[in-house]
């Protein structure tokens, strides 16, 4: 097996017996690498690439929206990431529930908190 062209392969912390569902990467306005996971559960977690680039954070557990119990991500659809203009990610989940949920990246925060008045429900969701 080759890996002429690429580094050794690296952990990117734990996450225990998680059973990962779905994986979105991009890069954020300061050349960071930020990394979102789906576990099959419907949980929804973050994870970036510290300052220096060589090293990442710890996984964390991103809360979904409030104003219902248990909010889980639909785990048969993965989360897209992009990019926005201005250079910062946004991200957008679908919940089991068909709401569609959108987040942007804060540039003075590590974290990326939920915005409430950007969630709307919207007619099921068929794919062919």
């Amino acid at each position: 097996v080759s890996t002429i062209g690429w580094s050794n392969w690296s952990l990117l912390g734990d996450l225990g017996q998680t059973a990962i569902a779905y994986l979105a990467a991009g890069q954020n306005q300061d050349g960071r690498l930020q990394v979102f996971a789906i576990e099959k559960g419907g949980r929804l977690f973050h994870i970036s690439q510290a300052a220096n680039r060589r090293e990442w954070g710890s996984w964390e557990e991103m809360a979904l929206p409030d104003g219902v119990a248990n909010r889980r991500a639909e785990t048969t659809r993965p989360v897209e990431l992009v990019q926005n203009q201005a250079g910062g990610l946004e991200l957008f989940v679908l919940l089991e529930d068909g709401t569609v949920s959108h987040s942007r990246e804060l540039q003075s925060v590590n974290r990326i908190p939920w915005f409430q008045d950007l969630v709307r429900k919207v007619a099921p969701i068929v794919y062919l």
